[in-house]
C-alpha cells in the first residue's frame, strides 16, 4: 500500500554544504557526525556488539504494573491495556500471562466496546478478587446503558469484588437500574461510593444488599446517606412501627474505617457499636434528628456507653446535639487525633467526652462558640492533663453577643510536645478577640512550638512576646494580623530572638491602612525566605504588588483569605 509523501522543500537554498531539502539534511546529519562527535563514535566502535537488551517477564509485568497505577481517574484502564497489548507479540503474551494484572478494572463513562472489553477483563482475571473503580457521570442516554450493563456484568462476580468504588451523579444514579442480588460478597474489604446528592432510597437499599460483607475493613459513604439501611431499619414502617433486627448488626465485626453521611445519630450508634475494630471514623453532616427512636421499637434496648478500643481518628461535622449524643455513649481510649466543625458547641461538651475516655490527643481540632469563664477555664486546666502531648492544636472560636468575662489565671500549663498552634476567632469584636487569644497564649508554655497561626483580627504583640518568651521555642512559621506590623510594633518583635528563625512569613489582611510597602521584613527577620499575604479587600491588591516590588528576592504570594487556616 502506497503512503502519500509530504513535498520536499526544494527552495531551500543550497549554502555551505547544507543540502536541498530536509530529508536529505536529516541523511547528513546522521551519516556525517559533527567534529565534537567524532570522539565519541570513535570509541562506541571499540565497544563489540551485543544482542538488544530483553527484560524478564517479572520485570516486564512490574513495568506494566507501573503504568496500571499512574492511570487518571478519567481514563479507563481499557485503553491502557489495548495499547500494551498491541505493541508487539511479546508485550500481549507477558500481558496475557498474569490473571492479576486483569483483576483491576477502571471504567470512566464507558465508550462502544467497553461492555465487552469488560466481560474479556473478568475472563482474563480467573478467579483473582477483584478491584474495581467505576465513575459514571454522563448524561448520554448510550452511555447510560452501557453503565448498566457494565453493572450488570460486575454484580455477576460480587463473591470476587475486593476493593470497589463507584462515583456517581445524581441524575445518572437515578437511571442506572442497580440490579438487585441475593448474591453476598465475601472478600470485600474496601467499598466506596461517592455521590454529589442523596441517592433514592431503593438505590441504596439494594446497593447496601449487595455488598454486605462479613470481612469490611473501610467503607466511605458519601451523599447515599447508607447508614439508613445499616441494619435493617425499615424506612417506610419508621415513625409508626420501625424495627430493628438485632442479629443483623453483628456483620461489621472487622471494620477499620468508616467515612459516611450518618444524618441520624441515635441509629447511628446503634450500628457502630459493633464496629469493635473500628480505627478510622469520619462522620459528615451529623444531625440529632432522631428524638425518642427507641421508645418506638417493639423491643427497646437502651443504649449504653460501648468502648471504640481501637478507635484512633474522629472526625465530626455536625451539630452540637450530635456531638453531646456522641460524647454520652462513645468511650475511645485509644484516640489520638480529634477534629470537630460545626456550631454551637459547648468546649465542655468535648472536654468530658476527651476525660471519659482517658485518652492522650496528639491532634486537636475544633470549632466552638466563645465559652463562658468556666468553660473556658476547664480548657485551659485540659492542656495539663489530656491536651498535655498535644502536638497540634487548632481552636476555631466564635464570637457571642454576651459580653466577654476573662476567666481567672488558671497558671502556666507546660505542653512540651506542643509543634504546631492556631488560635483563631470569628466576628466583629476585635477587643474580645484579642481577650480571647490573650487567655489562650498565657497559659501556653511549648519550647518546641515551631508554627503560630494568631488569624485576621484581635491580637497584640504582648501575648505574642509573652508565649515566645516563656517557651524559650524557636519559631519558623507565623501568621499574623496586619496591625502587628505597624512600624512600632514590628521594631518590639524584632527585638526577640524567639523571631529570628522565621522562615515563612504570613500576614492577614484586613484594612490596607499601614504602611507595609515600607518595610524591609529582610532586615527584622534574616531567614524569611517565603512571605504570604491573605486579604479580603480590593485596594489591598495595589499594597500587595508594591510590597513585591520592594521585597524582589524574596517568594511572594497573595492569595485571598479562607475562613480558617487548616493545618495539615
Amino acid at each position: 500500500m502506497s503512503v502519500e509523501l509530504p513535498p520536499k522543500f526544494t527552495t531551500l537554498p543550497k549554502k555551505d554544504g547544507y543540502p536541498s531539502c530536509i530529508d536529505e539534511w536529516y541523511a547528513c546529519e546522521i551519516t556525517e557526525p559533527k567534529e565534537d562527535d567524532k570522539d565519541q563514535v570513535a570509541t562506541a566502535n571499540i565497544i563489540p556488539p551485543t544482542k538488544p537488551i530483553e527484560l524478564s517477564p517479572e520485570l516486564m509485568l512490574k513495568i506494566f504494573f507501573e503504568l496500571y497505577d499512574n492511570v487518571e481517574p478519567t481514563e479507563s484502564v481499557v485503553e491502557v491495556m489495548r495499547l500494551l497489548t498491541s505493541v508487539c507479540h511479546y508485550w500481549r503474551e507477558v500481558a496475557l500471562s498474569s490473571t492479576a494484572f486483569w483483576s483491576r478494572i477502571v471504567v470512566c463513562n464507558p465508550l462502544k466496546g467497553h461492555v465487552n472489553m469488560v466481560r474479556e477483563w473478568l475472563r482474563r482475571s480467573g478467579s483473582r478478587p477483584l478491584t474495581i473503580d467505576f465513575t459514571h457521570y454522563s448524561c448520554d442516554e448510550a452511555t447510560q446503558k452501557r453503565s448498566t450493563r457494565i453493572l450488570k456484568t460486575l454484580l455477576k462476580h460480587v463473591h470476587r469484588w475486593y476493593n470497589v468504588k463507584f462515583e456517581l451523579s445524581n441524575f445518572e444514579a437515578e437511571h442506572l437500574g442497580w440490579p438487585s442480588s441475593e448474591d453476598e460478597a465475601p472478600l470485600l474489604r474496601h467499598f466506596a461510593l461517592i455521590h454529589e446528592e442523596d441517592l433514592s432510597s431503593d438505590f441504596s437499599t439494594t446497593l447496601w444488599t449487595s455488598v454486605c460483607s462479613t470481612g469490611l475493613e473501610t467503607i466511605q459513604a458519601y451523599g447515599c446517606k447508607l447508614n439508613r439501611h445499616m441494619y435493617r431499619l425499615d424506612e417506610d414502617q419508621f415513625g409508626e412501627v420501625g424495627y430493628l433486627l438485632g442479629d443483623d448488626i453483628e456483620i461489621m465485626d472487622r471494620l477499620q474505617e468508616l467515612q459516611v453521611e450518618a444524618y441520624t445519630t441515635a441509629r447511628f450508634l446503634y450500628f457502630v457499636r459493633s464496629c469493635a475494630m473500628l480505627q478510622r471514623l469520619v462522620l459528615h453532616h451529623i444531625e440529632d434528628v432522631d428524638g425518642p427512636i427507641f421508645s418506638i421499637l417493639p423491643n427497646p434496648r437502651p443504649l449504653q456507653p460501648f468502648p471504640l478500643s481501637h478507635l484512633v481518628e474522629l472526625k465530626i461535622e455536625g451539630t452540637s446535639e450530635a456531638m453531646e449524643k456522641i460524647a454520652r455513649y462513645l468511650v475511645c481510649p485509644a484516640l489520638r487525633y480529634f477534629t470537630f466543625a460545626g456550631e454551637g458547641l459547648d468546649v465542655e461538651v468535648v472536654l468530658r467526652f476527651l476525660e471519659d475516655s482517658n485518652c492522650q490527643l496528639h491532634s486537636f481540632d475544633i470549632e466552638f462558640d466563645a465559652p463562658t469563664p468556666g468553660a473556658l477555664g476547664a480548657l485551659m486546666d485540659a492542656f495539663g492533663s489530656n491536651l498535655s502531648q498535644v502536638e497540634l492544636m487548632v481552636l476555631r472560636m466564635t464570637i457571642l453577643d454576651e459580653p466577654f468575662i476573662r476567666p481567672a489565671n488558671r497558671g502556666v500549663r507546660v505542653m512540651p510536645r506542643l509543634v504546631a498552634l492556631a488560635c483563631l476567632v470569628s466576628g466583629n469584636e476585635v477587643d474580645t478577640a484579642g481577650e480571647l487569644k490573650s487567655v489562650v497564649l498565657d497559659h501556653i508554655r511549648s519550647p518546641r512550638l515551631r508554627d503560630l497561626d494568631l488569624g485576621t483580627i484581635g491580637v497584640c504583640h504582648r501575648p505574642l512576646t509573652r508565649l515566645v518568651q516563656r517557651s524559650g521555642c524557636r519559631l519558623q512559621k507565623l501568621t499574623i494580623p496586619l496591625p502587628l506590623l505597624r512600624p512600632a510594633t514590628i521594631l518590639k518583635l524584632a527585638t526577640l530572638p524567639e523571631l529570628r528563625d522565621i522562615v515563612h512569613l504570613q500576614v492577614t489582611v484586613s484594612d490596607a491602612g499601614p504602611l507595609l510597602s515600607t518595610m524591609q521584613l529582610n532586615s527584622i527577620f534574616p531567614q524569611l525566605t517565603r512571605f504570604m499575604l491573605l486579604y479580603d479587600t480590593a485596594d489591598a491588591d495595589d499594597l500587595a504588588q508594591l510590597f513585591a516590588s520592594r521585597h524582589e528576592t524574596m517568594e511572594f504570594t497573595r492569595i485571598h483569605r479562607i475562613p480558617w487556616i487548616e493545618f495539615h
